[in-house]
């Protein structure tokens, strides 16, 4: 997150962004947050973070202020911070490309792999999964999908599905919202063309928000920009859908018996998962394993799971100072021993 603002500024200064109308939005962010400067003689604010700024904008748009900006302009300020999201993603996210085939990228991919081997066990039952993510990218997407692993986003309140629930609490770069019946209705990966690639292709980007745009539902379009939801307190005045998300998530976190963190820091700033994690995990259910992977040079990341975590479970709590692809081994060894 801290070098997300980084990546877009390489992106628009090396011409890899053509299209006028989104140079013109990440030129809009930028010079927001250059305005945002003022406020250092009187608050701290880390404007180079994009959570930190999303946020910032999201809270302009509901008290109305954003430096001398004015209402109308505010509110154009958010969509082109959400179409520097999604270009920035979708420029810098590439898939491997062998012998004309696209695949998953492969940290994803072994992940994926993972889940079906302990799944899939010949002795006894398989495991159940539930994936939540803050993230916004397609590339857990493209995993699940071309293993033909079916998942499902859990967006219809009391829809219960047997495929694997992937929840997306902060919203997703292929979900789109229906202008008439005011719907989020997500682009299926499988609706995605993969096409096959001359020989000596190595890798492929795609604009998913494109395809978004070329679908209807209701007989009508979609609103011009996915749906992407800042990580700010103000999370329930978003679209009931989003909120159906949330319920789903405290439901899984209160039947889990396995709880696996990969790659969130959880800052101190993120009362909403606090207050999510422990109204949601209060059950019966008697939790094995609480599990956190993440690179922690400075130890601030284990310090702030560790304030999270009850007496009740602590004999249960590991951090792992290790990155994502070093957990797929040690969550497999754990779910196959399970």
């Amino acid at each position: 997150m801290a070098e997300f603002l980084e990546k877009a500024e390489d992106l628009l200064r090396r011409g890899v962004i053509k299209d006028n109308e989104i140079k013109e939005s990440f030129q809009d962010v930028f010079s927001a947050r250059t305005e945002l400067n003022a406020i250092y003689t009187k608050s701290y604010l880390d404007i180079d973070n994009i959570e930190s700024l999303f946020g910032a904008i999201e809270m302009a748009q509901v008290i109305g202020k954003f430096g001398e900006r004015t209402m109308e302009e505010i509110i154009k300020l958010r969509e082109s911070i959400i179409t520097l999201i999604v270009h920035t993603l979708e420029r810098s996210i590439s898939f491997p490309v062998r012998n004309g085939q696209v695949f998953p990228t492969e940290h994803h991919n072994a992940f994926v792999k993972m889940l079906q081997e302990t799944e899939n066990r010949e002795e006894g039952e398989g495991n159940e999964f539930t994936i939540i993510t803050f993230n916004y990218d397609l590339t857990m997407d493209v995993a699940l999908s071309l293993n033909q692993m079916k998942f499902d986003y859990c967006l219809e309140e009391g829809k219960e599905t047997n495929k694997v629930k992937y929840l997306k609490l902060h919203g997703s770069i292929n979900w789109g919202l229906c202008r008439q019946c005011n719907k989020i209705i997500p682009l299926s990966i499988s609706e995605v063309n993969f096409n096959t690639y001359p020989g000596h292709t190595k890798n492929a980007n795609y604009n998913f928000s494109s395809w978004l745009k070329e679908r209807k539902h209701c007989e009508a379009g979609y609103y011009e920009h996915p749906v992407l939801v800042p990580p700010t307190w103000n999370k329930t005045a978003h679209n009931n859908q989003i909120n159906n998300v949330w319920r789903k998530v405290a439901k899984e976190l209160s039947q889990a018996e396995n709880i696996f963190i990969i790659g969130y820091s959880f800052p101190t700033s993120d009362l909403f998962f606090r207050y999510l994690y422990a109204l949601g995990s209060v059950s019966s259910m008697r939790i094995r394993r609480f599990w956190v992977f993440n690179p922690d040079p400075t130890g601030e990341v284990k310090n702030n799971f560790t304030s999270l975590i009850g007496r009740g479970i602590e004999n249960k709590y590991q951090f792992y100072n290790e990155s994502f692809e070093t957990s797929i081994q040690q969550i497999g060894k754990a779910l196959r021993r399970y």
